[in-house]
């Protein structure tokens, strides 16, 4: 009978390898990730807010796909990723959605796996507006003309898309921001060369005055015209300013008048003489023209006799207004004063002042409270409140008719006539 001894061996052998992984029978395992690489997505053009997805590849050494691998997403220049991270699927392809932002713009978005090549991918992805990318200023800023004129030439503004092709047909709105006036319309359309343009018609005060160009959301938004309107013909003369109207003999003061056009803007260039009429004073200079705000200005010295003091500015051309008169009181008592308060006494106690004058009180009692107050509150009108240490109290006497006038401190005087008190006497 043959002997099976050895064949029983090599099966038992066998089958032992076979449940050991011996042999080189097993399924080895996979390559791990060793790239990565851009797959789909890129330079995509969508309009502002939406969506659109990107994808990458995840592969081994070998170029073949690997599942599983967490790929990291990040947005940046405005909008945002569906999620931080995305896995590779049995293709080896990471996926994301991408939020374009609300307005136009380009954008990057990052995918990022380390330890692979080619790590972090940029994809670069363009949000339009309706097919548009930017506004620009084109022409016919800074016209200049006179209040109330349409400009010459309509404002213009360029719309194009990310490639900077013109965008025909496409609405901009147009609406004025500063100094009055108006636009032709409230919108109008890009031509076939891109060109949205208006009129604009200037409002009637002098200076600059603003126009805007917009489209919501768009590079360059909102684009800023600005039209100089100049005054119109001269129409009216006005008194402008007086810096006393009383004042002591041979003092000085200073005198203007305004031109005006009909819409109240000064206008410069017209000539005013300069007359003392009465007073026996004198004007520096005789003859003035009005400088770019309307405004001609003199020095009139005043005459050495007390009484009235008049002057005139007369206009050529003859404007309406015309001559302006201005009145001054000419006086020997001071135009000022100044009183000081001090423990239980004003220093002087008589004070002589022209009418129209100012007095100022100043304090110098330390911690010890006075106050100012007039009998003639009908007349002088309300006093100071009750003060101490340095402050100061001014009161003036505009159109006080000359007399004497009493002033007390209501803590230390009695009726005007005991203790702290004094007088004031207006010429």
């Amino acid at each position: 009978m043959p002997s099976h001894g050895p064949s029983i061996l090599l099966a038992i052998g066998a089958v032992c390898l076979a449940a050991c992984g011996g042999g080189g029978g097993g399924t080895p395992p996979p390559p791990p990730a060793s790239q990565i690489a851009k797959f789909a997505g890129d330079s995509q053009v969508a309009n502002v807010a939406t969506q659109v997805q990107l994808q990458v590849l995840v592969t081994d050494t070998g170029g073949h796909a690997v599942a599983d691998v967490p790929v990291a997403w990040a947005a940046f220049g405005g909008g945002s990723v569906s999620a931080a991270s995305s896995n590779s699927d049995a293709l080896g392809v990471a996926s994301i959605m991408r939020t374009l932002p609300a307005n136009a713009a380009t954008v990057t978005t990052t995918a990022t796996k380390a330890g692979l090549t080619g790590s972090p991918i940029t994809f670069t992805s363009v949000a339009q507006v309706n097919g548009a990318y930017r506004i620009q200023k084109f022409a016919n800023d800074s016209q200049t003309d006179t209040v109330l004129a349409t400009l010459g030439n309509p404002f213009r503004v360029h719309v194009l898309d990310y490639q900077n092709n013109n965008v025909a047909s496409y609405t901009v709105n147009w609406a004025v921001t500063s100094g009055g006036g108006s636009v032709g319309a409230p919108t109008s359309n890009t031509d076939g060369s891109g060109i949205a343009q208006i009129f604009r018609t200037l409002g009637g005060t002098a200076g600059n005055q603003n126009a805007q160009a917009s489209v919501t959301g768009l590079i360059g938004n909102p684009i800023t015209f600005t039209g100089i309107a100049t005054p119109g013909n001269p129409a009216n003369l006005v008194f402008n300013s007086q810096s006393a109207t009383v004042g002591q003999h041979a003092a000085n003061v200073t005198l203007s008048v305004k031109a005006r056009d009909a819409h109240g803007n000064g206008v410069a260039g017209v000539r005013v003489d300069w007359a003392a009429t009465f007073g026996g004073g004198s004007v520096t200079p005789g003859v003035d023209t009005t400088n770019a705000l309307g405004l001609a200005t003199v020095s009139h010295t005043l005459g050495s006799t007390d009484g009235p003091d008049s002057v005139t500015a007369t206009s050529t051309p003859a404007l309406s207004g015309s001559p302006v008169s201005f009145a001054t009181t000419i006086t020997s008592a001071p135009a000022t004063a100044t009183d000081s308060v001090l423990n239980d006494v004003f220093k002087p106690d008589t004070i002589t002042i022209a009418s129209g004058g100012t007095i100022t009180w100043k304090w110098n009692s330390g911690g010890i409270g006075h106050n100012v107050t007039f009998e003639n509150t009908g007349v002088l009108g309300s006093g100071s409140a009750t003060q101490s240490g340095t402050p100061t109290f001014a009161k003036t006497l505009t159109g006080v008719a000359p007399g004497t006038y009493r002033f007390e401190c209501t803590i230390h005087g009695s009726g005007y006539t005991v203790g702290m008190v004094g007088v004031i006497i207006v010429q």
